[in-house]
C-alpha cells in the first residue's frame, strides 16, 4: 500500500490532514500554508480509507481537506461526521453532501449542480427553448444532478426528457454503440437541446456518436455541465459547443481555497466553533459559503470555436441574470451565428404554421421539387450514358499471356515482400517473433545525414519480424511477383481465389482506381480475370517497401528524410480520401512503395469488390493476427467479412506506421506481447487505451504528439489527411 507522510509537529489548535494525489504534490509548492500539517498521498481506492482512520487514531488531527477523489466523498464525510470534525473538500461535486442533516461537518469549495440549475435556466428562457434532453449516466453524481435538473426546469415549465443513451453497460461492444446511436435517434424527435451530465470520456462518447449520426449539426445545441477540472479537448469537428462551469474550476485553485478557508475562518473563530465560521461566510477572493458548506462561485457558459474556448456569458454571485460577455459572436453547430430556434419551423405539432401558410409553403416546394425533378432527370440520362461507355471500356484489362515472366528472377526481391521460398521450421510462432523483434529493437540510433550501400534492392540484413513470421508459415506474404508488360517492368500481385464473377460496380470499381493519378499513389495499369491467373498489375518500384527501408541497417535516415517519407503517405493519402475510393481499408508499410527517388507511393488500394472473398490466412493463425497490427479497435470489432475499412480507420493505420519510422522498427516494435494478444487488447478498448510503447527519447516531440492524435480511441477526434499533411509541412519548415 502507497502511503506517503510528511509529519510537522502539530498545534493542538491547527491539526490537518490533507489528502492529495501525486499531481497535486507539484502545486503545494507555491501555497503558502502557516498551519503544520500531514499529507497523506492517495489513489482512487476505498483501502486509503483505512490509512486515514489509523493517522486519527494516532495523531488525532481536528480537520481534513480533502479527498482527491469522488468516489471517496461519502464515505469520508461520514467518517468526518462521526469523528465530528470538519471536512474540507475540494473535488467532491454530490449534491447529496449539502444535506446537513446527515453530513453536518461537511464544507466545499468544489461548485454543485444546485448553484448551475440558474444558469441552464436562464439561457434556455433568454433563447426561447421548451425542451431539453438531458443525457447522464445511472450512478452518481451524475444520475442525481439529472434528476435535480429535470426537476428544476419541469418546475419553470421547461418539458425535460431523459435519454437512456448510457444505460448500455450489459450490451456486448458493438450493440452498445447500435443502441446508443438508437437512443439519440429517438432523441432528437422529442428536443433539439441536449444537455451531457458526464465525465470527459462519457461527453466526448455522446458527441463523437451524435457527430456519427449526423446529429451534431445546425438546428441542435449540444451543451455539457462540467465535472471535470480540465478543459475538454476538441477538434473543429465539434465548433459551436457549449460548456457550463464554475468560474474558478482547477483542482490546483479548489485546492488553495479550501486551505485559504480553513486559515480564515480559524483566525476569525479562535477558540470558538470552528464550523460557524465555514458555513455560510465570505472571506474574499472570492471564498464565500452559502448554509450548506457549499462554494458560492461565479458561473460562466464557454463556446468552443476553432481550437479554443471563449467565455460568452457570466452569472456573477450578486447578480440572477445572466451577463453576455466575450466575442460579439456566439458559434452555433453547423458554423450557424444565429441561434437556433429549438424546435421545427412549424412547432413540434404543427401548431405555428396557419392554413395559408401551408398553402404558400406547398405550392413554392412543388415549382421548386418539379423543377429539381426536371433537372435530375436530365442529370440521370447524362450520368446513365457515361456510365454505359465507362462499363463498355477494357482499357484495364491484361490478357495473362502479355505478361512476361520468363525472364525474370523467381526471387527477385520487391522489397523483402514478395513471393518466396521459405525453409519448414517447428519453432514455436511466438517465440520467433520475439526474437524477431529483439533484433529490430538493436536498430543503431538516428544519424544525421543519408548513405545508402551500392545495391539497395538486396535483402535487408536485419530480417524483420513480420519475415520471421512468414518463414514459420512457409508462404508467401502478399503473392506478388515481377514481370514485363508491354517492355516495362511490373509488379504482379496475384489474387487468391480461383474466379471472379465481373458485375457492373466491379467494373467502375477497376476503371476508378485506373484514373485516379496522384505523385504518391503507386499506378494501376490493369488486370487479369482468367480462372485461376486473377491478378493486379501495377508500376514495379525498385527500393522495395517503407517497411524494407525502415528495417535496413545500411541506410541512414536522419528526421528530414523520415518527415518527407511521412508527408508523401500523407498527400497520397489526402488523395484516396478526396477521391470516389474514399479510404484505402489496408493501409501498413508494406503496402508503402519507395522509388528510386526516394518518394514513398502508396499501393494496395481500392479495388475492394475485385478482392471480396479472396482470404490469405487462417483465423488464428500468427500471421492472421500479424496483418490487423495496423487495424484500428472500431474495425478490429467488426466481422473479418465486413471489415471494410474507413477513413478514420485509415488515420489509426497511419499512427502506427508513424510508430515504425520514429523507431526505425516493426509495427509494435517495443512489445513484448505476441501478436495475437496485442489484438485482443486493442480489440477490448482498455483504459488507458493499450498503444505501442514509444519513448520520448526516440523521436521528435511534435511528430510523437501527431502520432497519439492519430491513434485516438474515439476515431472522431482522429485528425484527417489534410490536417496532418499541414502539421508534417510545418515540421518540415515547409518542405
Amino acid at each position: 500500500m502507497l502511503l506517503l507522510l510528511f509529519a510537522l509537529p502539530l498545534a493542538s489548535s491547527s491539526q490537518i490532514v490533507l489528502l492529495l494525489s501525486m499531481d497535486l504534490n507539484s502545486s503545494m509548492q507555491s501555497f503558502h500554508i502557516s498551519s503544520n500539517y500531514t499529507k497523506i498521498f492517495m489513489e482512487d481506492n476505498w483501502k486509503y480509507l483505512e490509512d486515514t482512520i489509523v493517522i486519527k487514531n494516532e495523531q488525532n488531527f481536528s480537520i481534513i481537506i480533502g479527498p482527491p477523489f469522488e468516489s471517496l466523498c461519502i464515505p469520508l464525510a461520514s467518517l468526518a461526521t462521526v469523528w465530528n470534525i470538519p471536512l474540507i473538500s475540494y473535488s467532491c461535486s454530490d449534491i447529496k453532501l449539502s444535506n446537513k442533516r446527515e453530513f453536518p461537518t461537511f464544507v466545499r469549495t468544489r461548485s454543485t449542480i444546485l448553484r448551475t440549475t440558474d444558469i441552464v435556466w436562464k439561457m434556455l428562457l433568454k433563447f426561447g427553448w421548451s425542451r431539453v434532453v438531458i443525457l447522464a449516466p445511472s450512478c452518481d453524481p451524475f444520475s442525481s444532478t439529472a434528476e435535480v435538473l429535470e426537476e428544476f426546469l419541469t418546475l419553470k415549465s421547461i418539458k425535460v426528457y431523459r435519454s437512456d443513451f448510457f444505460k448500455t453497460t450489459f450490451y456486448e461492444e458493438k450493440k452498445k454503440i447500435e443502441v446508443k446511436r438508437n437512443e439519440l435517434l429517438k432523441a432528437k424527435d422529442l428536443a433539439r437541446i441536449f444537455i451531457i451530465i458526464a465525465d470527459e470520456q462519457g461527453t466526448y462518447s455522446a458527441l463523437a456518436e451524435s457527430l456519427f449520426i449526423g446529429l451534431y449539426k445546425a438546428e441542435y445545441v449540444f451543451m455539457s455541465i462540467d465535472f471535470d477540472e480540465t478543459q475538454l479537448q476538441l477538434n473543429n469537428s465539434f465548433n459551436g459547443f457549449l460548456n457550463i462551469r464554475a468560474k474558478r474550476g482547477s483542482r490546483s485553485d479548489l485546492l488553495k481555497d479550501a486551505i485559504s478557508l480553513f486559515e480564515r475562518a480559524s483566525i476569525e473563530a479562535k477558540n470558538d466553533n470552528l464550523m460557524k465560521y465555514l458555513l455560510n461566510s465570505s472571506y474574499g477572493d472570492g471564498i464565500t459559503t452559502d448554509q450548506n458548506g457549499d462554494i458560492v462561485t461565479d458561473r460562466v457558459i464557454l463556446n468552443y470555436w476553432n481550437g479554443s474556448w471563449k467565455e460568452v456569458f457570466n452569472q456573477s454571485v450578486d447578480k440572477q441574470e445572466i451577463v453576455r460577455t466575450g466575442p460579439e459572436v456566439i458559434h452555433w453547430p453547423g458554423g450557424l451565428i444565429k441561434p437556433p430556434i429549438g424546435e421545427p419551423d412549424c412547432g413540434w405539432n404543427g401548431e405555428k404554421c396557419t392554413s395559408s401558410t401551408w398553402i404558400v409553403g406547398a405550392v413554392i416546394p412543388a415549382v421548386i421539387l418539379l423543377s429539381l425533378l426536371l433537372g435530375f432527370s436530365v442529370y440521370k440520362i447524362n450520368r446513365k450514358m457515361k456510365l454505359s461507355a465507362e462499363l463498355a471500356s477494357t482499357a484495364w484489362k491484361i490478357t495473362f499471356g502479355d505478361l512476361d515472366m520468363s525472364k525474370m528472377h523467381s526471387k527477385s526481391n520487391f522489397g523483402s515482400r514478395l513471393s518466396r521460398d521459405f525453409d519448414d521450421s517447428t519453432e514455436n510462432v511466438d517465440q520467433t517473433l520475439a526474437k524477431a523483434k529483439q533484433k529490430l529493437k538493436k536498430t543503431p540510433s538516428v544519424v544525421k545525414g543519408f548513405a545508402v550501400s551500392e545495391d539497395l534492392r538486396s535483402t535487408s540484413q536485419k530480417s524483420s519480424a513480420e519475415t520471421e513470421l512468414r518463414k514459420l508459415n512457409n508462404q508467401p506474404q502478399i503473392f506478388t511477383k515481377i514481370g514485363r508488360y508491354q517492355g516495362n517492368i511490373v509488379a504482379v500481385k496475384m489474387i487468391q481465389k480461383p474466379y471472379i464473377y465481373l458485375t457492373d460496380e466491379i467494373i467502375h470499381e477497376l476503371n476508378a482506381v485506373r484514373k485516379l493519378r496522384h505523385s504518391n499513389l503507386n499506378p494501376f495499369i490493369g488486370a487479369c480475370i482468367e480462372p485461376n491467373k486473377i491478378c493486379v498489375v501495377s508500376q514495379y518500384c525498385n527500393k522495395g517497401s517503407l517497411q524494407d527501408v525502415l528495417e535496413n541497417d545500411n541506410i541512414k535516415l536522419d528526421w528530414i528524410f523520415r518527415l518527407s517519407f511521412s508527408h508523401d503517405i500523407a498527400q497520397g493519402m489526402a488523395a484516396i480520401h478526396d477521391s470516389p475510393i474514399k479510404y484505402h481499408g489496408r493501409l501498413k508499410s508494406s503496402n508503402i512503395l519507395v522509388d528510386s527517388r526516394w518518394t514513398c507511393h502508396i499501393a494496395d488500394f481500392g479495388l475492394r469488390k475485385f478482392r471480396e472473398g479472396e482470404r490469405l490466412y487462417n483465423f488464428g493463425d500468427p500471421a492472421y493476427y500479424y496483418q490487423l497490427l495496423w487495424t484500428s479497435p472500431e474495425h478490429l470489432r467488426e466481422d473479418d467479412a465486413n471489415r471494410t475499412g474507413s477513413p478514420k480507420g485509415d488515420v489509426y493505420s497511419f499512427s502506427i506506421i508513424l510508430q515504425e519510422i520514429i523507431q526505425r522498427s516493426g509495427p509494435w516494435g517495443n512489445s513484448s506481447e505476441d501478436t495475437a494478444e496485442i489484438v485482443r487488447r486493442v480489440k477490448r478498448s482498455e483504459h488507458p487505451v493499450y498503444r505501442p510503447k514509444v519513448f520520448p527519447n526516440e523521436g521528435e516531440e511534435e511528430i510523437c504528439d501527431l502520432m497519439r492524435l492519430c491513434w485516438e480511441e474515439i476515431g472522431a477526434f482522429r485528425p484527417n489527411f489534410i490536417t496532418i499533411r499541414d502539421s508534417l509541412t510545418k515540421m518540415n519548415k515547409g518542405r
